[in-house]
């Protein structure tokens, strides 16, 4: 929605709440080594923001040595 705002004009904002918890889709691999160090939960604690972040960084690697590093850097994070 356009706001047709100019310079020096007074504008109202409306802000809402959103406290909906939204779905990050995991790769496989992400998702069983969240499971098998039984991370899950803290995982799905953290913002949706990081979640998402998180599976990004998983999902983009092209090559399985690196999606294994990354993944051993996303369970590190949750277990400091």
């Amino acid at each position: 929605m356009a706001a047709n705002a100019t310079a020096g004009d007074i504008v109202e904002v409306k802000l809402e709440l959103d406290s909906g918890h939204r779905e990050v889709e995991l790769h496989s691999d992400l998702n069983a080594a969240l499971v098998a160090a039984g991370l899950r939960e803290q995982f799905e604690a953290r913002t949706y923001s990081t979640r998402r972040e998180f599976a990004r960084q998983v999902a983009e690697a092209k090559a399985e040595d690196t999606r294994k590093r990354r993944i051993e850097k996303v369970v590190a994070a949750l277990l400091a």
